[in-house]
């Protein structure tokens, strides 16, 4: 027996004997047991094809003692079962399969004739062994398979281990069996000779159809002469011309990009699903068009197109009336109908108009009369959609129904059609959808010739598949299965089921051979094939680009011809927004740029690099930026995309490697010597062992401002002081070997960050006078006294001067100037917004929109009242703000969906926010608000935004009113008061009513008395403060009759309106519902709401519907809230067209 792969190794297996030569050997003959020996019937074997075409099998055998005593060579096989593709499986058991075990085994059937046949699977299977009389499952083991003729069985050799188990034996023993076929996908068309179709995104619905349609050849063959080119606008005749070549005469799954691009739709609409038989009406429409004119004019008519003739017939009058119509399909009734020909009854049945439904006869009034339809002529290809979803009111949405509906391989719709004629039709495709009314998958069952064999058609995969599964597993309504109960017995269950199928495609029995004609190659224009040649040249072309880049990674490469003259900080620009520099991975005039495949190391690039470069190179990594840019040696032995993320290659040579061409840095193709190759060490063959060091230097002079760059950079002999790195440093800006006889202060830019000082550069000044021993990072950093100097360290001469100008700097001086010197935008932030409210500073904002985003020039060290000082100077033409006015917040991700948090004090969560430089290490985006009043104003009150709103609670104007921390709503009302009088020199309102309302879901919380403290409700997120007057007809209504909080809002939103309407006192269930229910024309329901308190809010939930009784509603219920919940739209997709 061939050995699962990665089955449980103790279990191990053996092939079972089997000789190469063909036919295969016949099998062992099974051994006659005695009569205490299992009997074998096939009344001890059940089996099930599951929905999706998996198969189970239950192999219940009585005994198997009697055989492991006494006749070791006996095996068993049981009855044959299938699996819904239609394949054949046994179970084989040998007793004694090893002296010590019980060996089971799955063989598929394969015959000679498949004799290249195989089947991926993954199988499971199970041993149920009685134990104190009740079967219990012992043994578990699964494995993933390949069954061919060569190798028709798999299994266990040592399955079920006879010192274990064998006490038990004597006693039943159950083998369950569990067979998953893997469906064919790339091999789908040697396998079954028909190809898939792609999946582009939720294109299940598309490809289901375009399959249906693809082998009705007539139709076909009527798409391949719709005249095309290239050129064309109208791309879609082109494109479905091109899906159904590939079809045909390809052996890989079809793709639908460029169809699905014809109907002018975007990426993100292939990945919404729309319903099949929309869109095959939408097709038909387009198509039926494009053919006019063409030698496909007139298919759609011909094919799908039948008449049905409308009538009214009245019955106490001659008075009849009729009309002819045409269709293109027909939407049955699966609801209260259990067949197809019970959905064609409803179809036909004959209405009663009576009564109120009275006809209008012409000539003769209102007549009890007879409407129905009759079916004057049925198309060839006859679609049929099943009424598979409807409406429920109740729920407010679609919904779907899967009850069982039943459908023949073969109809006769004779006594539905009024023209006499032969009206059988044979089943030809089966579409289905899984799913619900929400979201589903579609695939199709097809018979493409009419004889009898099926195919699954899903997506790209394409199988084999029994016609009774097909039907089966499409008929909707529950679904049996099989499993072990506990007392051990195998029983059926119930379950549910979301597959059946939604739209029948028959062929019209007479005309099989006119409708499915066979279709061959020379059939075919000619000019279709070069197109298709030509498309598929070019999408090969596009796929070999797309793996091209994906397989391939930028190396970014810098050397001294891309640094020279640098005049910042560091070595070169870098990505950041916070500097006038453009970015560094964007743009090409700071670097050169090559691409490598992804599998590359760090020797290849060594070697690329070498084919073009003719002297001797090294090749270090350095990570851009004005500080800490981690200069080190690129390892040559480790994958390069393990090494440059983020990083970039500096390239050292003693020649020019690299020019600007077009504002891009390219490498130059001759090499002239480098203007600094005559002072220094020239790297030869054996450079590499001199003890050497890389350094880049930059000179800086002062000449009424300063001036800073780079002069050279490469590698130097280590130098064992200070006198001796001068000389080094004379030699790069002389390019002469002359000793340097004047005064030079050198500076130590060094590469990473000094720890002591993360704020600053870290710079290291050497004083003329000062000759300091120089370590280098392999030493000893303990050696007191000493500079330690690294690869990649910046060495910065400055000739000191005798006589220096009064504003002059040192180079120290000006590099952390430029360091610090850096440009912020800040944007306005309204954190009021998010709590219903508007900010104090909306107005100003208004006012200048330019305030939206603010620009600042600011320095790291500058604190957060120069932030603040700046902004409050921009609003000065519009309003006095002073700076306390202003507020600062700061995200720690600027892709974060999180609210800002203040930065109030010098601290958050325990980190510093004094200075810019420490906000930007709390986050990168910085914002601002400006409060109506200044901070030290605040601090010790409360700050209340209330909002004056009308009836339906618009709000009309904000106030903000600075209130102690102990007021209530009587201290607020008294404020406002005075404020308006003073604004309008009148007693403003008497009635004012105050409200808490949740935000923002929008309902009313609750009525606030004058007595209650504020504190509760200020600054919280969840809460609006507000506030409104009474009008006198609302005042009279209050004094006799009871208030209600009316919250109307659309099913499935979170957010709606409030009111406050007033209602009779002894006012009914029934009667609220109604009176409410005026109001609209849809259909609403009334919801009880309740409070659900919370740590940190209050919300208003519908607890349940209100019941339409005549108990008196406020008798009944203490509640303050009503909900009425309008319908939400129950078909919300987008709009299905093809431009």
């Amino acid at each position: 027996m061939q050995k699962p792969p990665g089955s449980n190794s103790l279990l191990n297996t053996l092939k079972r004997p089997r000789d190469d030569d063909f036919p295969p050997p016949p099998q062992k003959t099974p051994a006659s047991p005695p009569s205490l020996s299992p009997n074998l019937d096939p009344n001890t074997f059940r089996c099930l094809i599951l929905q999706n075409g998996d198969a189970k099998a239950f192999w219940t055998i009585p005994s198997l003692r009697f055989e492991i005593d006494n006749n070791k060579e006996a095996f068993f096989q049981s009855p044959t079962f299938n699996t819904g593709n239609g394949d054949k499986w046994n179970i084989l058991l040998w007793p004694c399969k090893t002296p010590n075990t019980i060996g089971v085994y799955l063989q598929l059937e394969v015959s000679l004739e498949k004799i290249k046949y195989s089947k991926l699977a993954t199988v499971y299977i199970e041993a149920y062994i009685t134990v104190d009389n009740v079967l219990k499952r012992k043994v578990y083991e699964n494995f993933f398979g390949n069954f061919s003729f060569a190798y028709r069985d798999w299994g266990y050799e040592g399955f079920i281990r006879h010192e274990e188990y064998l006490k038990y034996l004597n006693k039943p023993i159950l083998i369950q069996v569990t067979i998953c076929p893997v469906r064919p996908l790339e091999e789908s068309k040697e396998l079954t000779g028909y190809n898939g179709i792609i999946n582009e995104g939720t294109t299940c619905y598309i490809n289901s159809l375009l399959q249906s349609l693809y082998f009705l050849t007539c139709f076909r063959k009527a798409v391949y002469v719709m005249p095309t080119t290239l050129n064309d606008q109208d791309r879609l005749p082109l494109a479905l011309q091109m899906i159904f070549y590939h079809l045909q005469f390809c052996n890989t799954p079809a793709s639908t990009r460029n169809l699905l691009a014809s109907f002018g739709w975007s990426f993100d609409q292939w990945n919404v699903q729309h319903d099949v038989q929309e869109f095959n009406c939408i097709l038909s429409d387009h198509l039926e068009n494009k053919m006019k004119g063409t030698p496909a004019e007139g298919t759609y008519s011909k094919l799908f197109v039948g008449k049905m003739e409308s009538f009214i017939k009245c019955r106490n009058v001659n008075y009849a009336s009729s009309r002819i119509e045409n269709f293109n399909d027909l939407q049955l009734n699966v609801k209260d109908c259990e067949d197809i020909y019970k959905s064609f009854d409803k179809y036909i049945e004959i209405e009663s108009l009576t009564g109120d439904n009275k006809y209008d006869a012409e000539g003769y009034g209102k007549q009890d009369a007879e409407k129905g339809v009759i079916f004057v002529d049925m198309p060839p290809v006859l679609q049929l959609q099943l009424k598979r979803f409807e409406y429920d009111f109740y729920l407010d949405r679609m919904a779907k129904l899967n009850q069982k509906y039943d459908f023949f391989e073969e109809i006769d719709l004779e006594k539905y059609v009024k023209t006499p004629g032969n009206w059988k039709y044979s089943l030809f495709s089966i579409l289905v959808h899984k799913g619900n009314a929400v979201a589903g998958h579609y695939f199709s069952y097809i018979c493409p010739k009419l004889d009898g064999k099926w195919f699954v058609f899903n997506d790209d995969s394409v199988d084999s598949v029994d016609y009774l599964q097909a039907k089966k597993s499409s008929l909707g309504g529950d679904f049996f299965d099989l499993e072990v109960s506990e007392a051990g017995f195998v029983k059926e269950i119930l379950t549910k089921n979301e597959t059946c199928a939604y739209m029948l495609v028959y062929i019209k029995t007479d005309l099989k051979n006119t409708i499915l004609p066979d279709l061959g190659k020379e059939e075919i224009h000619e000019h279709l094939k070069e197109f298709y040649e030509h498309e598929n040249k070019h999408h090969e072309e596009e796929l070999k680009e797309i793996s091209k880049k994906a397989s391939l990674m930028p190396v970014y490469i810098l050397s001294l011809d891309t640094i020279l003259n640098w005049a910042f900080p560091g070595i070169t620009c870098f990505d950041n927004d916070l500097y006038n520099f453009s970015k560094f991975f964007e743009n090409i005039e700071v670097r050169a740029q090559i691409e490598v495949k992804k599998d590359l190391k760090g020797k290849d690039l060594y070697e690329e690099i070498r084919k073009i470069v003719s002297n001797p190179i090294k090749l270090w990594i350095l990570k851009p930026g004005l500080k800490n840019w981690d200069f080190k040696t690129l390892d040559l032995e480790i994958l390069l995309i393990n090494q440059l993320i983020g990083k970039a290659i500096f390239l050292e040579c003693t020649k020019n490697v690299l020019e600007i061409n077009n504002k891009e840095w390219k490498f130059i193709e001759s090499y002239p010597e480098s203007p600094m190759s005559q002072a220094t060490e020239v790297m030869d063959e054996d450079w590499e062992s001199l003890e050497k060091i890389f350094f880049v230097f930059k000179w800086y002079e002062y000449n009424d401002k300063p001036n800073i760059r780079v002069i050279w950079a490469g590698s130097v002999v280590k130098c064992k002081d200070a006198y001796e790195l001068r000389k080094e440093a004379y030699k790069a800006m002389t390019n002469s070997h002359v000793d340097y006889s004047g005064e030079m202060r050198i500076y130590i830019e060094k590469s990473k960050d000094d720890p002591q000082n993360p704020n600053d550069l870290n710079i290291t000044t050497i004083e003329s006078y000062e000759n300091i021993q120089i370590l280098y990072e392999d030493n000893d950093r303990g050696i007191p006294n000493k500079l330690f100097l690294s690869n990649g360290d910046v060495i910065i001469c400055e000739e000191v001067q005798t006589v220096t100008h009064h504003k002059y700097v040192t180079a120290k001086e000006y590099l952390n100037s430029l360091y610090k010197s850096i440009n912020i935008y800040i944007d306005y932030y309204n954190k009021n917004h998010r709590f219903g409210y508007e900010s104090f500073s909306s107005e100003l904002i208004k006012a200048t929109p330019e305030s939206n985003t603010i620009k600042l020039n600011l320095n790291l060290d500058d604190t957060q009242f120069a932030i603040k000082q700046r902004i409050a100077e921009l609003f000065t033409n519009k309003q006095k703000i002073n700076f306390d006015q202003v507020t600062l917040f700061v995200t720690e991700n600027k892709n974060s969906n999180s609210n800002p948090c203040a930065l109030d004090g010098n601290f958050v969560d325990k980190r510093p926010c004094r200075t810019v430089s420490d906000i930007l290490k709390i986050g990168d985006k910085i914002f601002f608000d400006v409060l109506p009043y200044p901070m030290d104003m605040i601090e010790n009150k409360m700050l209340v935004y209330i909002a004056h709103v009308n009836e339906k609670f618009v709000k009309i104007k904000q106030y903000y009113k600075l209130l102690n921390k102990e007021a209530n709503g009587s201290d607020l009302d008294n404020s406002l008061q005075m404020e308006i009088m003073m604004i309008f020199n009148e007693y403003p309102f008497e009635s004012a009513i105050f409200y808490l309302i949740s935000y923002p879901q929008n309902a009313i919380i609750k009525e606030l008395s004058m007595a209650e403290p504020l504190q509760n409700y200020i600054d919280k997120a969840n809460y609006i403060l507000c506030f409104r007057t009474l009008s006198n007809t609302e005042k009279a209504l209050s004094e006799d009759r009871s208030k209600l909080f009316i919250f109307t809002y659309t099913k499935g939103s979170e957010k709606g309106t409030p009111e406050v309407m007033y209602f009779d006192n002894d006012i009914t269930c029934k009667s609220l519902v109604a009176i409410l229910s005026q109001s609209y024309e849809e259909k609403i329901r009334v919801w009880l709401f309740m409070q659900y308190t919370y740590a940190d809010r209050i919300e208003i939930r519908a607890s349940r519907l209100l019941e339409e009784s005549d108990a008196k509603f406020f008798d009944k219920h203490p509640e303050k809230t009503i909900g009425v919940e309008l319908p939400s739209a129950y078909f919300n997709r987008r709009e299905l067209k093809i431009q």
